[in-house]
């Protein structure tokens, strides 16, 4: 085999760290061993052990600092400099940069035993120009320590914690949930008693078949389905989806979901902004209170304006009054926060009329069986929460979010679509169509940096609509608004002078 050259990673950042830094004696180094590096792929994962087992890796070569790469090419050569010891784990080959670097560095090689050292042009020379280690054993003795905690003798007393902790014995698996299960008793949940406290989150009944469909084979397929021969069955749920969501809201278009009601409104008034050019917004004061702190967090910059005041009193005069040429947005829920169902077509027009775009919020997607939809009333974007279909509780999320447009503002949609398309024998399949987040297109031109999709949640209301089909959707619709109007003349029927009094 003829021998080859093995270069530093950057060999020209190495060699200016080396013309512009003097290189520390072994007495002014800070730091006894040191492996910063990282996984990324199979062989060094074989190697390695796993991300959640770094710990493991270091531990069997007592390593005093391991850290996972996260610096620049000049502090990971800072870091290395201040070293008296490298360790060295093999990369994607039997070979690694670091005793390369190291040896440029003056700090000692700590070779392990599966890197090979034997192939380049003058080897170096085990015991003179590097240390070869097997296991813990060989690198305290390597180090010069007998024990773990003198390793840590820099550390200043005052923050250092005597080892000993006074915790209790472990116990078992068993015991342990035995523990859990009776601290978890004292609490009510949501199965024991009707309860208001969801603020739009409440619990709805599942059907069974829900949980188990979504455990079918062909929806488990690729977490982002960027290689269509192998994830059909999740492009195919999703773009079902997507026609449901359309179907419900009366819009054109509507991407492959998004994290939840909340944040699937800041998207939108987010696209507001980027289609009209725009930076005043206004917010219904029926609004969800928690959805208009999710716009100020994700949407609001010093050049924008929301307009926000929240309150019971929902008067389309008043919010006509506040559109004007300067407004990207009206942002609207419908049945908004306190129960209450609106009519839109007016508000629709005027703002038109202004140059700015109407958003329907839908925080109970349910509603819409029984409802005009969105669209028939003017909105151009509509976002909404789908938990209520498909999806439990889950201690707070995830949630769905929906979100749906007019076919002239598809290229400004956050997210994902998935199309339908004929492969080339003629049978039918699923893609991904569009995508403009800023991994598939250049970052000034994305529309979003949301990263996926909720699938799975996507997947539990895809399957309940699915199972419900039209009729069903809107009977159920009308179950929960009687249930509404039931509930509602039983507590008016109260006396509640007592209440009323104090």
């Amino acid at each position: 085999m003829k021998p080859w050259i093995f270069w530093p990673r950057r060999p020209y950042v190495v060699e200016m760290h080396l013309k512009e830094n003097e290189t520390k004696k072994y007495g002014d180094r800070d730091i006894d061993s040191i492996f910063v590096g990282n996984i990324e792929n199979k062989i060094q994962e074989k190697y390695r052990e796993t991300k959640d087992e770094w710990d493991k890796v270091l531990d069997v070569y007592h390593c005093t600092q391991g850290q996972k790469h996260k610096f620049t090419q000049e502090e990971y050569l800072d870091m290395m400099s201040r070293s008296k010891y490298g360790l060295c784990l093999r990369g994607f080959g039997k070979k690694c940069h670091r005793e390369v670097e190291c040896m440029a560095l003056g700090t000692v090689p700590i070779i392990t035993n599966d890197v090979c050292i034997d192939s380049y042009i003058n080897p170096p020379k085990e015991g003179v120009h590097y240390i070869r280690v097997h296991d813990r054993e060989d690198m305290k003795k390597v180090i010069g320590v007998s024990d773990i905690n003198e390793m840590f003798t820099n550390v200043p007393k005052e923050v250092s914690l005597d080892p000993k902790f006074n915790l209790p014995n472990h116990k078992t698996e068993m015991e342990v949930g035995k523990i859990l299960s009776e601290i978890a008793n004292k609490n009510i949940n949501s199965n024991q008693v009707p309860f208001f406290l969801g603020a739009g989150a409440y619990k709805h009944h599942i059907p069974a078949t829900v949980d188990h469909i979504i455990q079918r084979s062909e929806f488990l397929t690729s977490y982002t389905p960027y290689q269509p021969e192998i994830s059909q069955g999740t492009l195919q749920y999703l773009f079902e989806f997507q026609t449901q969501v359309s179907l419900i809201t009366g819009m054109d278009v509507s991407n492959a979901s998004m994290y939840d009601g909340s944040t699937s409104t800041a998207e939108a008034v987010s696209m507001a902004k980027r289609i009209t050019k725009r930076n005043k917004v206004v917010l219904s004061p029926t609004l969800h209170p928690q959805y208009a702190e999710v716009i100020n967090t994700l949407i609001s910059s010093n050049e924008d304006e929301i307009d926000y005041e929240f309150s019971e009193n929902f008067e389309v005069e008043k919010l006509i009054s506040k559109i004007d040429d300067s407004v990207s947005c009206i942002v609207v829920q419908n049945p908004d926060f306190f129960g209450s169902c609106h009519s839109l077509e007016q508000l629709a027009e005027y703002a038109h009329s202004k140059g700015a775009l109407l958003i329907v919020v839908v925080n109970e997607i349910i509603s819409l069986g029984m409802m005009k939809s969105p669209g028939e009333m003017g909105a151009d974007i509509v976002a909404c929460e789908g938990q209520s279909l498909g999806n439990p509780l889950n201690f707070g999320g995830p949630y769905i979010g929906l979100m749906s447009t007019k076919d002239k503002y598809v290229r400004q949609l956050p997210g994902r679509i998935v199309g339908e398309t004929i492969d080339m024998n003629g049978e039918k399949g699923f893609v991904l169509t569009l995508a403009t987040r800023e991994q598939h297109i250049r970052r000034e031109k994305a529309t979003s940096n949301i990263c996926t999709n909720s699938g799975l949640c996507s997947l539990a209301f895809t399957i309940h609509l699915s199972l419900l089909g039209e009729m069903g959707f809107k009977k159920l619709s009308k179950l929960n608004h009687e249930a509404a109007i039931k509930l509602y003349n039983n507590l008016k029927n109260l006396k509640l002078d007592h209440y009323q009094n104090e």
